[in-house]
């Protein structure tokens, strides 16, 4: 009765998992030539737009290659839309090959047709197919290009469902849920091991598993499998009895007062939004609106039983990956319910304003921890979570301030490790360094190398090896990071995989922060914030903690310098300060090379970082700490001392009153509710700021596709071929972009380009083709019409 009972959550999960996985897949993968093919159809010349009638269409070379993943296991029956050159009068052979197994010759004719032949399942890898297509070639008269054939379109399309495979994705989460479950019950987890084995499954469904594409699914049930393996020798190596550990007691501290008072002033940054009437988030239109869109798109998606890692709606025709930018399970999916019974805005305002309150809380225990008194603890809390940094990313990116607790909650669980090892602080540990992977996956395999620079200067080094005697939490702690976080970077890896994930120097080191930007005074604060904003040194990056806050951390190293603890937070704030500077640091003429330089070059994972500045939050952290360690007396403080810590507390608690300085109404504009009445599938060009987290929220009222959405990354060869040419709008090269990618409706932000290109209402009044049909005050759309 009592494994029966145990059985049941595990049971539930499952039923869950089958409700979702239990569907249909897409059977076809389609191309459509100069529009997104920019990795799927090498060997063939740049799109051309037909003068007949204003269809896109590419030149292949004489050997060309068609890039197509597989939708199933059976027999898939490949179409092209292809035309031989006009001035050929007999048909062209074009062979077709793929995995050097000849598909048949196909006479293309001169007038566009569509061809059609069965591939055998022998022939189709389960991923990527390379299809060659090889035709004779030919120069026309003027052309300097060798040709092949005309290519309009191409895909194909699976002949019959693969019912094996969704039973075999629920049949590959059980095993690896129930084998997880086993192996961390041998390992003394307890109870806690159903709130990692939910984890598991949720982050699992929400991932590939739902993923519409075959290919994908089959990717999803091999890491399950494999996640399944790792946690059935870890169940095997946990043979034997636990051994008993008595846990650390918490932190002592007059919670029943602290954590009411931190609830209540966790509301004041949230001033400007009930100011609006609660129908708006902090900061001006950016990313915060991405984020937002983010949080209602993860709602819709599983609420359609598909994953919301792939966004077929956003750079149409061909969709995008959402691994291009963050994925942020721990807002988007953990706040699903709130999502789906209030809306995205409620929901995006209540994990904002838990990201003041869970930090203030997880600080003020850390503090404690460390034996610093409550007075002390709570200046940290409050000099942390209400800093600037975090008052900074709550207005812009939620990913980042939802971070900021988790880290500390790390952190918290791993000092007491150190101290006492323990199933149950390993357990938190890994609960904190995952929820904040899962906010920005910035934060998950950098805390992981902060918090061991932190041991090897917190733990003698003698003492290191005695560490071993806790493999148990240890393993538990490594399996609890593989279970949760391992479905969640499969996407980001696949696209690192291909090398769409990795920045260069140049866009990195304008998200570097500066020595000035440490002690620029903030430019949002109450008093002096217009003032901070005439002294600008030339850094924009929030990272300056408050020069009482930097005080108050020298007073407390110089007071425990002959402490561990001391040394391991110094070092830490000098590390994570050094590496927010980025790869570069300029000194007049000089451009000297930083750590993160060599890391950008070669180090995977970590080389796709863009702003290094968010790095500099773990060394607030250890700040922070060492200003709560200012009012700990390691020895008999003169009174002097005192005082002068009492004065920098309060001009401490004195720069921290940040106000946002405006807040964002989150409803449609009036150009997005007279879009949500055209016909559906008007594919539209918001200019001139493609790239903006705005775009994508705004589209979910009106309901049309995006041809470019936003992210951390743009697929590969749309900035060059898209993004870069439509910034010069109303130039003719803009308009013949737009015509190339089949653009129906171009939404024209009035202002902006007012701003940009002085005069660009009288050149488009000129352009043939184009019919203004909707003006406001903000905005003008323009049809695109003939070919």
């Amino acid at each position: 009765m009592s494994s029966a009972r145990a059985a049941m959550p595990l049971l539930l999960l499952l039923a869950l998992t089958a409700g979702v996985l239990l569907r249909p897949l897409d059977p076809d993968d389609a191309i459509w030539a100069g529009r997104g093919d920019y990795d799927r159809l090498p060997g063939a010349h740049q799109p051309e737009l037909s003068a007949l009638d204003g269809s896109t269409f590419r030149w292949t070379r004489p050997t060309a290659t068609l890039v197509l993943l597989a939708r199933g296991s059976a027999a898939h029956v490949l179409w092209l839309q292809l035309a031989a050159p006009q001035a050929i009068t007999t048909a062209t052979p074009v062979r077709l090959a793929l995995a050097g197994r000849s598909l048949g010759t196909l006479p293309v004719a001169a007038a566009p047709r569509v061809y059609r032949v069965l591939v055998p399942p022998a022939a189709i890898g389960w991923g990527r197919n390379a299809i060659s297509v090889q035709a004779a070639a030919h120069r026309a008269p003027g052309d300097l290009r060798e040709l092949g054939v005309v290519l309009f379109r191409a895909g194909w399309h699976s002949t019959a469902p693969d019912d094996w495979l969704p039973p075999l994705q629920v049949a590959s989460i059980g095993l690896a849920a129930a084998l997880l479950a086993w192996a961390l019950r041998r390992l003394g987890a307890g109870r806690a091991r159903w709130l990692v084995v939910a984890g598991f499954v949720l982050i699992s469904v929400a991932m590939r598993h739902s993923d519409l594409r075959f290919d994908q699914r089959w990717a999803a049930t091999l890491l399950s499998a494999g996640l399944a393996l790792a946690a059935g020798v870890a169940g095997v190596l946990a043979r034997g009895p636990a051994a008993a550990s008595a846990p650390l007691p918490p932190p002592d501290a007059p919670w029943r007062w602290l954590v009411p008072a931190l609830a209540v002033l966790a509301l004041a940054p949230f001033t400007p939004v009930l100011a609006a009437g609660g129908g708006a988030i902090l900061g001006g239109p950016g990313d915060n609106f991405e984020y937002l869109w983010k949080m209602a798109w993860f709602a819709d998606a599983l609420a359609a039983r598909r994953s919301p890692t792939f966004v077929p709606q956003f750079f149409a025709p061909m969709g995008y990956e959402l691994a291009h930018s963050e994925l942020t399970p721990a807002q988007t999916l953990l706040a699903l319910p709130i999502t789906w019974m209030f809306g995205a805005q409620p929901a995006y305002l209540l994990w904002s304003y838990l990201s003041y309150v869970i930090g203030g809380i997880a600080t003020l225990a850390l503090a404690r921890q460390l034996g610093a008194p409550t007075g002390g603890a709570l200046i940290a809390a409050l000099g942390l979570t209400f800093g600037l940094f975090h008052m900074e990313h709550a207005m812009t990116q939620i990913t980042v301030a939802g971070a900021l607790p988790w880290i500390v909650v790390a952190w918290y669980g791993w000092e007491r490790f150190l101290v006492r090892p323990g199933m149950a602080d390993a357990l938190l540990a890994g609960a904190g360094i995952t929820l904040a992977a899962w906010s920005s996956w910035y934060y998950g395999p950098t805390l992981v190398l902060v918090l061991a620079w932190y041991t090897l200067w917190r733990v003698p080094w003698r003492d290191l090896p005695a560490l071993a005697a806790a493999w148990r939490p240890l393993l538990a702690l490594a399996l609890l990071l593989a279970a949760l976080l391992a479905p969640y970077a499969q996407p980001t890896l696949q696209l690192g995989n291909a090398g769409q994930v990795r920045h260069l120097l140049q866009n990195i080191v304008p998200h570097s922060a500066t020595p000035w930007d440490f002690i620029e005074p903030s430019r949002y604060h109450v008093m002096w914030g217009r003032q901070a904003q005439l002294l600008a040194g030339g850094g924009d990056q929030p990272v300056a903690p408050g020069t009482a806050l930097l005080l108050l951390a020298v007073i407390g190293w110089w007071r425990h310098r002959r402490r561990r603890i001391a040394s391991a937070l110094l070092l830490g704030v000098l590390g994570a300060w050094l590496f927010s500077l980025g790869p570069l640091l300029t000194i007049g003429p000089l451009d000297i090379p930083l750590p993160a330089y060599l890391i950008n070059l070669g180090v995977p994972v970590l080389q796709s970082i863009r702003v290094w500045a968010r790095m500099a939050f773990f060394g607030h952290v250890a700040l922070a700490l060492l200003a709560a360690l200012a009012f700990a007396d390691a020895a008999p403080a003169a009174r002097r001392l005192r005082w002068g810590r009492s004065a920098l507390a309060g001009i401490a608690l004195l720069e921290l009153l940040n106000l946002a300085p405006v807040a964002s109404p989150a409803g449609p504009r009036p150009v997005d509710r007279w879009l949500a009445h055209q016909p559906a599938g008007q594919l539209i060009a918001a200019l001139p700021d493609q790239l903006a987290g705005y775009q994508e929220y705004y589209a979910r009222y009106h309901q049309q596709p995006l041809l470019v959405g936003y992210g951390t990354f743009v697929p590969t060869g749309w900035y060059a071929a898209v993004v870069r040419p439509l910034r010069d709008m109303p130039a003719a090269t803009a308009l013949h972009v737009l015509r190339l990618q089949q653009v129906r409706l171009a939404v024209l932000d009035r202002a902006a380009l007012d701003r940009e290109h002085p005069g660009w209402q009288a050149v488009l009044a000129a352009a043939p083709g184009l019919t203004l049909v909707y003006e406001d005050a903000t905005h003008r759309v323009y049809r695109l019409e003939g070919p």
